[in-house]
């Protein structure tokens, strides 16, 4: 859940007055983690794969996630990248970085997706009830994720 971080940072810095040590720290906590997504986190299309993905770790590393937890089953877990669906729910915006919000924009212009990226976003999809507009897969095909992206991209 830490795609939610920079909207919390945010929270965070806006309770201090400008200009106050507090407000200055926040904010270098949100500009911090704009590198860390940027350098270590997030990876652009390639010939291989036409999206963009997510490692399962802010520290990069790409290892399982979540194996054997009750909503993915006692012998899966989110393999690598499996966890880059989180993307499309547009919380890395709230970082308000312009590299960022131009990767939302490409991705966007993206849809509809291949499958083979609809299959790794999707990953061990959950037992856990969802919503309809965004169970999964067909929250990449009923234009929410799309919606989503593209709104993320104006921040």
């Amino acid at each position: 859940h830490f795609h939610r971080m920079p909207r919390w940072l945010c929270s965070l810095r806006d309770a201090h007055q400008p200009g106050t040590t507090d407000h200055a720290l926040y904010q270098d906590l949100i500009g911090g983690l704009s590198v860390q997504v940027l350098d270590a986190v997030l990876t652009s299309p390639s010939v291989d794969f036409g999206g963009y993905r997510l490692t399962n770790y802010m520290d990069g590393w790409n290892g399982v996630y979540r194996y054997g937890y009750t909503t993915t089953g006692e012998a899966f877990g989110y393999g690598p990248y499996e966890l880059s669906g989180t993307f499309h729910l547009g919380w890395w915006a709230f970082l308000f970085n312009a590299q960022i919000s131009s990767t939302y924009a490409a991705q966007a212009e993206g849809f509809p997706l291949a499958s083979d990226v609809i299959d790794l976003y999707v990953g061990p999809n959950t037992t856990r009830e969802r919503h309809p507009l965004i169970v999964l897969p067909d929250f990449y095909t009923n234009g929410v994720a799309q919606l989503l992206t593209r709104l993320a991209s104006y921040l």
